[in-house]
């Protein structure tokens, strides 16, 4: 797994792009504006605030950003080291999930089926939520 690894970083900067092309426009709904400008303010302030050893701890043990927020602060970040770090971070988390989507993969299959579900069983669930964001966060 850890040949995809190196690529995975790459394909998180690509799709941290993808996922921040949302424009507001005239007529679009006024919570969805603000709620945009609240994401902003929260990923500046992790960016400013991410050498901290408390926010950096609880970010480093937690599930991580969805891609639309990682996109939003990785722009935050510009030129700044802690983008690599962050994104290294994300790849390590994107990495350990992939495992476990493959070991949900695995044990669907009928030769593997009196196997226990372990915590890989709602992997597929957390990759979801890792790629458009958890239901309800808002």
């Amino acid at each position: 797994m850890l040949d995809k690894v190196g690529g995975l970083s790459e394909s998180l900067k690509t799709l941290a792009r993808c996922a921040s092309t949302r424009k507001t426009r005239e007529g679009d709904c006024l919570m969805c504006m603000h709620e945009e400008e609240t994401d902003e303010r929260y990923a500046s302030a992790f960016v400013r605030h991410f050498a901290e050893p408390d926010l950096n701890r609880h970010y480093r043990d937690s599930f991580g950003l969805c891609l639309q927020h990682l996109a939003k602060v990785i722009r935050k970040c510009g030129n700044e080291p802690i983008a690599k770090e962050i994104i290294e971070i994300e790849s390590t988390k994107v990495a350990h999930l992939l495992g476990e989507v493959e070991e949900f993969m695995r044990k669907q299959d009928y030769r593997f089926s009196d196997e226990q579900p372990g915590k890989e069983q709602d992997a597929w669930i957390r990759a979801i939520e890792k790629i458009v964001g958890k239901e309800g966060a808002f």
